[in-house]
């Protein structure tokens, strides 16, 4: 795992800050990129996973799967449950080139790192056999754990799947 320096963790704090406080606008989210950014050149994990997250959407810079995977993919290596997921979210969104057992064993390996947004995904992928075996009756009780602890993402999806009552 790379060290981060107080430079790096003060880019990243204050890059992080303006995303939460100051007013969204396309010069405050390029602003917060910048700082973000240049964190990530500093050896920040968590600041090349925001920027390849960042990179994926398009916020605050102009969306970038190429460099996105990139960071994720330095970030997975250096050891980041987060940029596992994010991998595997790229890989589930690439209708070109899929690739579904690694998405699987991407988000398997978040989720074991502690990434609760990979718990969900792994749900998600067994109810709908994508990169494992389905295994409808596993997810719908990862999703119902899930659910009681509050993620909302696991609520909307078992509303979406559960058949009407007769």
């Amino acid at each position: 795992m790379v060290e981060t320096n107080e430079e790096a963790d003060s880019l990243l704090d204050e890059g992080l800050r303006i995303q939460r406080v100051v007013p969204q606008t396309d010069e405050s989210r390029r602003l917060s990129f910048e700082l973000v950014s240049a964190a990530a050149e500093l050896g920040s994990v968590d600041a090349m996973v925001w920027c390849a997250e960042a990179y994926q959407t398009g916020f605050g810079i102009k969306s970038n799967l190429k460099k996105a995977r990139k960071l994720a993919e330095k970030a997975s290596q250096l050891g980041s449950a987060r940029a596992k997921y994010v991998l595997a979210d790229m890989i589930i969104r690439d209708r070109k080139n899929p690739n579904p057992e690694n998405a699987f064993q991407l988000a398997l390996d978040a989720s074991k790192g502690g990434d609760s947004d990979a718990d969900f995904m792994l749900a998600w992928m067994l109810y709908r056999g994508f990169g494992a075996e389905k295994d409808e009756d596993a997810a719908i009780s990862k999703l119902n754990i899930l659910a009681e602890q509050g993620q909302k993402q696991a609520s909307d999806f078992l509303d979406e799947i559960r058949l009407p009552e007769k």
